[in-house]
């Protein structure tokens, strides 16, 4: 039973790395003409540089595809400057909780690590088979090593005989319980935090908050931190973003083309963001400790034992970020002066499940009576 479990999860997993290993888009680079022909060949395959933030902030350059993505969320991670996090390998922009793999040469989304026991990366997509894994592997094996340590005792209390294939057996149970179990621990810990391997090494995040009304919005209030200092950083940017003007020489289709841009951003609406920053030791999706793992197990019992269905934290349709977000993101709104905001997505999310449930004992208590 323990091994048929073990390998229901890592075929799982094998699965899951061939079909949907939790990467990102890959865009391809600019190619560029080579300077020297060979034989009529004179394109070549360049490296991708590193976009202009400065250039495209400036409206002198259109920036990439895909922020829309971004500016239609309540927030996101950004840079300092509040554009998204640009990957100049996979030329495209990172979501957020997106890291670069260089061993897959992928950006993966969650990503934790890349495990060569399953030859492929642990991201959002196999950390809850990961976990199962892992742990029927260490069940098993300590199933193993239990049997014969009891095989070896009672054929020596028996024969007065010690089998080396026994004592084989249980040293190598021994030893891969203890491993199994390690990865097990740790990986039981990031999910109760709500954190990957690479988050836990502290990052301070830069996070762009949508704001209603920017006309009203007068900044953050000049509130001190025990340590004597103010808030280190904030500003804010509005989306979408001056696209890049026409060359010199056509001042008339430059005026009539801005003209044409402004009615569609007027059209759109435009969106103003609040980009603030988080301390090292902020994790804005971190909600509470059984709600971090029940987005990464699921919300039911059958879901934690059998690897089936994906985890919760695969979906990104929610409207006000990627991931449900944490107490941290509220306190972030309340010490930069934002307006009155609503509880954060994960939040909001318990308090409905909760008032559900009390509603439905409340009626079963109602029948039964």
């Amino acid at each position: 039973m323990l091994l048929f479990l073990w390998a229901l999860a890592y075929f799982r997993i094998l699965l899951t790395i061939v079909s949907n290993p939790g990467y990102t888009r890959k865009r391809p680079g600019p190619r560029s003409t080579s300077s020297r022909e060979k034989d009529g060949r004179s394109s070549s395959a360049l490296p991708n540089p590193t976009i202009d933030r400065q250039a495209i902030l400036e409206g002198r350059v259109s920036p990439p595809p895909g922020v829309e993505h971004f500016t239609n969320k309540e927030l996101f991670v950004c840079d300092p400057a509040g554009l998204p996090i640009f990957c100049d390998t996979c030329n495209n922009y990172k979501p957020d909780r997106t890291h670069h793999c260089s061993e897959a040469n992928r950006c993966v989304r969650r990503f934790d690590h890349y495990c060569p026991w399953i030859g492929g990366v642990v991201s959002e997509t196999t950390t809850k088979f990961f976990i199962q894994m892992t742990f029927y592997g260490t069940l098993f094996c300590l199933f193993l090593f239990s049997v014969s340590v009891w095989l070896l005792v009672d054929q020596s209390r028996r024969i007065m005989i010690i089998n080396g294939n026994w004592v084989a057996t249980a040293a190598i149970g021994g030893f891969f319980s203890l491993i199994c179990f390690g990865m097990t621990a740790n990986s039981i810990k990031l999910a109760l935090k709500n954190m990957t391997t690479v988050e836990e090494l502290g990052r301070v995040y830069f996070l762009a908050i949508h704001i209603d009304n920017p006309e009203q919005y007068d900044g953050p209030p000049p509130i001190e931190d025990p340590s004597g200092t103010t808030r280190p950083y904030h500003q804010t940017i509005t989306y979408p973003l001056r696209p890049a003007v026409a060359p010199l020489g056509s001042a008339g289709s430059a005026s009539e083309e801005r003209d044409d841009v402004e009615a569609n951003s007027s059209s759109k609406g435009l969106r103003t963001f609040v980009i603030v920053q988080s301390k090292p030791s902020d994790n804005p999706w971190c909600l509470s400790p059984m709600e971090n793992l029940k987005s990464i197990m699921g919300n039911s019992f059958i879901d934690w034992l059998l690897p089936l269905k994906y985890s919760p934290c695969c979906s990104h349709d929610d409207p006000e970020s990627d991931y449900p977000l944490g107490p941290d993101v509220e306190r972030l709104k309340r010490e930069y002066g934002l307006m009155p905001w609503q509880p954060p997505s994960g939040i909001r999310k318990h308090k409905k499940q909760r008032r559900r449930h009390s509603h439905s004992r409340k009626h079963t208590s109602r029948t039964s009576r």
